[in-house]
């Protein structure tokens, strides 16, 4: 439904850190294109402290909750290498790896988001 590149210098504002894609469609895409990513780059997933969810719901119910990362647990990571692609349901909560980013201009994290419906299987 949208794709679009995405540049994330460091100290970059990140309203909604822990999030879903709930409202841009059913399945989320992320391109890596920094050719040398720090370690520690890439998707991190989380579980909800509270309730055990690792999927949101509705974007309305979760959003208050995303701002305090004292409410999840990491579950899982997905490394940043170039060119690497990784696909996952969009209701899944997910940010970045690195919560302040990194780089400025060309050496700042490079990613193509793409939203998308229909079955990932």
């Amino acid at each position: 439904t949208l794709t679009f590149f995405r540049q994330g210098a460091l100290d970059q504002p990140e309203p909604h850190y822990i999030h879903t894609d709930a409202s841009m469609g059913e399945w989320t895409g992320i391109l890596y294109l920094t050719p040398d990513p720090p370690d520690g780059d890439g998707t991190a997933f989380w579980r909800s402290k509270d309730t055990g969810w690792v999927r949101g719901l509705a974007v309305e119910h979760d959003a208050a909750h995303w701002f305090a990362a004292t409410n999840w647990d990491r579950w899982h990571l997905v490394e940043a290498k170039f060119n690497r692609l990784v696909l996952f349901q969009a209701r899944l909560y997910h940010s970045r790896a690195i919560p302040e980013n990194y780089g400025h201009g060309d050496d700042a994290r490079l990613t193509q988001n793409t939203f998308g419906i229909g079955n990932l299987s």
